[in-house]
């Protein structure tokens, strides 16, 4: 590869990574810095295919997985320690737990696929300072199945051109259906590799030789394919993660043309030429460095990842740690290995670092008890006191086209079968409410759409799986919509030719604050737990309305049967926590687990219907 060529992919190297870290600071004009993450992906396929394009004999593809995995491991691996150690002397438990989870993940290089499991991308209720790893997720991954790439392509390069465009199309589809999939897994992000590969392979062919063009046509036209690509990621309206398919594959054609004609930015000696050069030169380190810097710098307790900078001192810090660690991790470890180790110290050092991070992860998310105190740890760990959210991936792998999952043990015999509806507040309690049913040898299963009876999940559909599963009756639990009683009495009327029975769970009191926080604050302030939040007066005034209508059904249709909240939950005064310190919520309106179970005498009464 000839200088002029390492230099212009440098400095869009460069490029990209300045643009994904304005992004992550979420500073205004940057709403599309992202997909510089994408211009990395093609890169990285160019940089194969010009590098390792023609392995393949068994000792060629050990010194391609070495030299690969020496390049990216160490200064990995050094970031996850570091933030998962500054992590137990900052974070409160859960959000260590959290850290070490994810740290877990990037240990055996599936962070993508972890955080693909996991619930939505920048979720706000869950810290996450290694978010930024799920793309070197799909990097590793592209780079182990690089050989088995080649050697398709020397057998049948047919068959991988069709296994690209089989990746696009896939892409295309998943941005529509389902963009989580399509934005954390490798088979979607195949094609992205390939182009840059592509790019390599077909400068070969006599009717596309770039070489022919003269240098400085080919410097113009790159540089335009630059100028719109900046346009397409800082002036375009702010594209959206399910909505980045055309904007993607505009950003994937621009880069193939800059990276395959060249560009120029003045002199190589000008100033701009030069920073974006060195920012390429330490694009790795800062790609590794700069989202954790972001994330621990604007934490609170119980903030969540927070990426906004609180003002310009904040900038500054920011800025300025990026720098200074991205310099450490690139002079003291990125280089100072990636030429220096054997394959087999790579494959011990992996190792033994997936070994440590499992052994420890227990021992580091519990040892913040002994320096915050019982209480506090308890107050945390409501963070962690509930279910995996709806349905699993093993429950909707089971049953992949069905409209709702099985929640306890599938009974065969079971003496009744409901289904429960609603929003994340059926989902809070469906795990105590599934134990004490499949106690009674009943069975309890749980609609996928998360949401009340309204436009997203209407009557006819939650009907028609009721009468599919063969259930005896269906369970409501949300937040109300406006229009609340009026939808569940339809839900009422419809189901009586059915002769199935309606049971409605009360919505359960919430709070204009995040009860943890809340509970925290006031225990740092006072010594004490405060655990009174309103009074039941106070959350039966706040729906009125709705008990009023509700109440009316019940006594109206024999088919329906309304349980009170408020009679468990503020038996005397709504409370926030138990005696022992134990919140009821995990956030301003979601019970816990331990707050769920105080509605145990409703399961038991639906259980006896």
């Amino acid at each position: 590869m000839s200088r002029k060529k390492i230099l212009h992919i440098e400095k869009l190297r460069g490029l990209s990574i300045l643009l994904v870290f304005l992004f992550h600071m979420e500073l205004p004009g940057f709403q599309n810095g992202s997909l510089g993450e994408d211009v990395f992906f093609v890169i990285s396929g160019f940089l194969m295919a010009t590098l390792y394009g023609t392995i393949g004999t068994r000792q060629q593809i050990e010194s391609y997985l070495t030299r690969r995995m020496s390049r990216i491991l160490p200064a990995y691996y050094v970031v996850i320690i570091v933030t998962i150690a500054a992590s137990c002397f900052l974070l409160l438990p859960h959000e260590i737990r959290m850290v070490v989870e994810q740290g877990t993940w990037s240990a055996f290089f599936i962070p993508n696929i972890g955080f693909w499991t996991d619930t939505a991308y920048f979720d706000y209720t869950n810290f996450r300072p290694l978010l930024n790893l799920w793309s070197l997720g799909v990097e590793v991954q592209f780079y182990l199945l690089f050989p088995l790439l080649l050697f398709i392509e020397r057998r049948s390069p047919t068959l991988l051109f069709i296994l690209v465009i089989v990746s696009f199309l896939e892409f295309g589809l998943l941005n529509y259906i389902d963009p989580r999939t399509a934005f954390f897994l490798l088979p979607g992000r195949l094609w992205e590799f390939m182009a840059g590969f592509y790019i390599v392979r077909m400068s070969g062919m006599p009717e596309i030789e770039m070489s022919k063009l003269n240098l400085q046509v080919r410097n113009i036209l790159g540089g335009a394919a630059i100028v719109l690509l900046l346009a397409l990621l800082i002036a375009s309206p702010s594209f959206s993660i399910d909505n980045t398919f055309f904007a993607i594959c505009a950003l994937i054609f621009l880069t193939m043309a800059a990276v395959s004609l060249g560009f120029s930015i003045g002199s190589e000696s000008s100033p701009i030429s030069q920073s974006l050069t060195l920012l390429g030169k330490y694009s790795y380190s800062i790609y590794l460095v700069h989202f954790p810097v972001i994330v621990l710098v604007n934490y609170s307790p119980f903030g969540g990842t927070v990426l906004s900078a609180s003002g310009a001192g904040s900038v500054v810090t920011i800025v300025a740690l990026t720098a200074c660690l991205s310099f450490l991790l690139y002079n003291f470890v990125e280089i100072k290995t990636r030429t220096t180790l054997t394959g087999v110290q790579v494959c011990k050092i992996a190792a033994a670092f997936c070994a440590a991070i499992i052994l420890l992860s227990n021992p580091l998310s519990n040892l913040s008890q002994y320096r915050l105190g019982p209480e506090v740890f308890k107050i945390s760990s409501s963070l962690n006191d509930r279910d995996s959210f709806r349905c699993t991936f093993v429950m909707t792998l089971l049953e992949p086209f069905a409209a709702s999952c099985q929640i306890n043990k599938s009974l065969e015999d079971a003496e009744k079968r409901f289904l429960l509806v609603g929003d994340s507040h059926a989902d809070a309690i469906k795990k105590p409410l599934a134990e004490l049913l499949e106690a009674n040898n009943q069975s309890l299963r749980l609609l996928k759409e998360n949401s009340a009876i309204d436009q997203n999940n209407p009557v006819e559909d939650i009907i028609s799986e009721a009468l599919e599963c063969g259930v005896d009756a269906i369970i409501i639990h949300s937040l109300p919509l406006p229009d609340e009683v009026a939808a569940v009495e339809q839900l009422v009327l419809a189901v009586q030719p059915h002769l199935l029975s309606i049971v409605y769970i009360d919505p359960v009191p919430i709070y204009s604050f995040d009860v943890p926080k809340k509970l925290l604050t006031d225990f740092q302030a006072t010594g004490e737990l405060q655990s009174l939040g309103k009074s039941l007066q106070s959350h039966l005034e706040e729906y009125q309305e709705l008990h009023a209508g509700i109440e009316q059904l019940s006594r109206s249709y024999e088919n329906f049967i309304r349980d009170r909240t408020g009679d468990f939950l503020c038996a005397t005064g709504c409370l926030l926590s138990n005696e022992a310190g134990e919140p009821y919520y995990y956030d301003s309106n979601h019970l816990t687990l331990t707050g769920a179970a105080l509605l145990e005498p409703i399961y038991q009464a639906i259980s006896e219907l």
